[in-house]
């Protein structure tokens, strides 16, 4: 009876996940770390899983599989919002309930988006970091990820208005993504990319 009880709950044990914009770096590692220790403490099964380079496209195909699979809900660090629509409309004809986390798409219809900082505040406070260091004077070069990351530029973003508005010694170059950039500029694809996050 109590093996049979066990089997019961092991099976109705909820299955949660967590897909960051690229899996093998220390910020998305911490945040895997955090996601085991909050799946310990509140009896879910915890799936960490991501691209392995910060494709967009890759990183639905996934979201779409973990969906497949049953699992109840997906944070999603979004890698490009503009084609999430698909993904969510999905989610919520199979049940799944998916939130942002880190990196948003606030046009869609996730439920909730979780942010290590205010985006305005992260902006600033590069620069002002920054900008002490340089004697705010100078050309401070921005070296982005993927170009259509939310966050990132949503934090470029920032950083250029408090230049505009508290730094008139300093100029900022044209961002430089990893490939594809708005501004028009690539580092390429080499292993170094990894670490091109603003």
């Amino acid at each position: 009876m109590l093996f049979t009880a066990g089997i019961a709950l092991a099976q109705t044990k909820p299955k949660v996940a967590f897909v960051p914009q690229i899996v093998g770096i220390p910020y998305f590692n911490a945040m895997e770390e955090g996601g085991k220790d909050a799946a310990a403490k509140f009896g879910v099964d915890f799936v960490y899983t991501g691209p392995t380079d910060t494709n967009p496209a890759e990183q639905l195909r996934i979201v779409n599989g973990l969906i497949d699979q049953g699992v109840a809900a997906i944070s999603l660090s979004v890698l490009d919002a503009s084609s999430i629509d698909p993904v969510m409309k999905k989610a919520k004809e199979k049940g799944a309930k998916i939130f942002t986390s880190d990196s948003d798409a606030p046009k869609s219809d996730r439920e909730v988006y979780v942010a290590q900082a205010l985006d305005q505040d992260l902006g600033y406070t590069i620069i002002d970091e920054l900008a002490k260091r340089i004697g705010e004077q100078g050309t401070i070069g921005i070296v982005s990820g993927e170009a259509t990351a939310t966050n990132l530029n949503t934090w470029i973003g920032f950083m250029q208005e408090r230049v505009k508005s508290k730094y008139p010694k300093i100029t900022l170059t044209a961002a430089i993504c990893r490939r594809d950039c708005a501004a028009g500029f690539s580092t390429g694809d080499g292993p170094d990319d990894r670490a091109s996050r603003s």
